[in-house]
């Protein structure tokens, strides 16, 4: 979008403040609110993402150099897991409970809404450039990896062969299908057509379906809920693996706007996706909500400011 850097950081959180609060004006006006949750995030996976990210990944163009920055996003969100793991008996949660705040520590908010932005608006175009091909991880492994998991802890006794054929067939997986032919695309060289997609409306829309979701889903009184699960989220988040992103990259011999798009991005905060799993596959959607906004905020009013003085613009 062809706009200064602070009107555009304006346009995107009116895009999550608007969807969310509509979401919690309307709920009430729903008969069935889980349903109507789960009707706005099929539209997105099976008619809003696949497009939109057909559309983009068709026009990228992959340098081996770059194929680091997938592979350190994946790191990080395998080390977010990891320590997910690690304090999730701290947290008290069980069952489903438990599932949700371990997607919630694996999944950060490395897209365009958050982490992407902030990347453009210190390190410019190129930073922007390497937070795109740094997110290519991202949904691969929530719809090979989260989603799978997700779905097996909540069907534990279905069949075998059946279980693993409706995962494939899942109309989930169409994002990732709509990734891999844009990469094959893109390989094969074959030239984008030259349409006028209104990619950005199409980006707002997406969004605004998501945070609608979620506006739905809270509730005020969950925050308060599960006071453990938000101090063990934020100290993975905002602690422990920005620590260890910042150690390992002091000793990665990377070029400095790289590295700095990685540690932007190993400072984001949980992502909607852990709000969309939970509402698809029936786990603990509200408290998923409540870690959801807690660690949002955390990240807005404190770290943010924090790597407008740490990063070098």
């Amino acid at each position: 979008m062809n706009a200064p850097p602070l009107v555009l950081f304006l346009l995107i959180q009116l895009g999550v403040i608007g969807p969310f609060a509509a979401g919690l004006l309307l709920r009430g006006r729903f008969s069935d609110p889980l349903k109507t949750t789960r009707t706005c995030v099929r539209i997105n996976l099976v008619g809003l993402e696949p497009l939109i990210v057909l559309w983009c990944v068709w026009d990228l163009t992959v340098q081996a150099r770059l194929l680091v920055l997938p592979c350190a996003g994946l790191a990080l969100s395998l080390l977010c897991l990891g320590c997910g793991l690690l304090l999730a008996p701290l947290t008290g949660l069980r069952g489903r409970a438990r599932q949700t705040f371990l997607i919630s520590s694996t999944l950060s908010n490395h897209g365009f809404t958050l982490g992407g932005f902030l990347c453009f608006m210190l390190l410019g175009e190129t930073g922007l450039g390497y937070a795109i091909f740094l997110v290519l991880y991202f949904m691969p492994y929530v719809l090979g990896f989260i989603f799978p998991a997700a779905r097996l802890a909540c069907n534990r006794g279905d069949a075998g062969l059946r279980r693993w054929r409706d995962l494939v067939l899942a109309p989930q997986n169409l994002p990732l299908a709509a990734l891999f032919a844009g990469l094959l695309l893109s390989a094969l060289q074959i030239p984008r057509p030259e349409l006028a997609l209104p990619l950005a409306p199409l980006m707002f829309v997406s969004i605004g379906l998501y945070y609608f979701t979620l506006g739905v889903t809270f509730r005020g009184a969950d925050i308060r809920r599960a006071g453990r699960a938000h101090a063990c989220l934020g100290l993975i988040k905002f602690i422990i693996v920005p620590a260890i992103a910042w150690a390992a990259l002091r000793l990665s011999g990377l070029d400095p706007v790289m590295q700095s798009v990685i540690f932007i991005q190993a400072c984001m905060s949980t992502a909607i996706y852990s709000v969309i799993t939970a509402v698809l596959f029936d786990l603990d959607e509200r408290l998923a909500s409540a870690l959801f906004v807690v660690n949002t905020v955390v990240c807005l009013v404190c770290v943010v400011p924090l790597l407008f003085w740490l990063i070098p613009a």
